[in-house]
């Protein structure tokens, strides 16, 4: 089996990347490429398309570097989310990926939703609601986005 790591966007300024990879050792050497400048401050942004053990790693390494971290927990897990991954500093699920991290029905209230996230680890939650727009949730900040129509 080959395992690969593919570029699919580069910020010419902070040399982070955003990937698409196959296999763990490559893409954690990708992800984690991008942190080797401590003064560097770029948030680092994970999803779950990469092995779980990568996003885990990314996340540690950034967070120990005092990098900001944000799961987008895409695509929709099919088992709990590792407790590693709760301590992202920020969590940012549509409202299908939300139902799979909570249990709770999708046409369920993004507060409650939001709660529910923050109930199980997340310390700040961005729900994203497709043309609705966005909520917010926070320890000090609780706001509904909406988009203009």
């Amino acid at each position: 089996l080959r395992r690969r790591v593919q570029p699919v966007q580069r910020i010419r300024r902070t040399r982070h990347r955003a990937v698409k990879a196959e296999g763990h050792d490559r893409a954690r050497q990708v992800v984690v490429d991008g942190l080797r400048h401590p003064h560097d401050r770029n948030p680092l942004l994970v999803q779950l398309e990469v092995p779980l053990t990568t996003v885990v790693a990314a996340v540690e390494i950034a967070r120990r570097r005092g990098v900001l971290t944000i799961l987008d927990p895409a695509p929709a897990p099919r088992e709990p989310l590792l407790p590693d991954l709760w301590r992202a500093d920020l969590i940012s699920p549509n409202e299908t990926e939300a139902a799979a991290l909570t249990g709770l029905p999708v046409a369920t209230s993004p507060h409650k939703v939001a709660t529910a996230l923050r109930q199980r680890g997340a310390r700040e939650v961005v729900l994203k609601l497709g043309p609705r727009g966005a909520f917010v949730c926070s320890t000090y900040l609780i706001i509904a986005v909406v988009l203009p129509e």
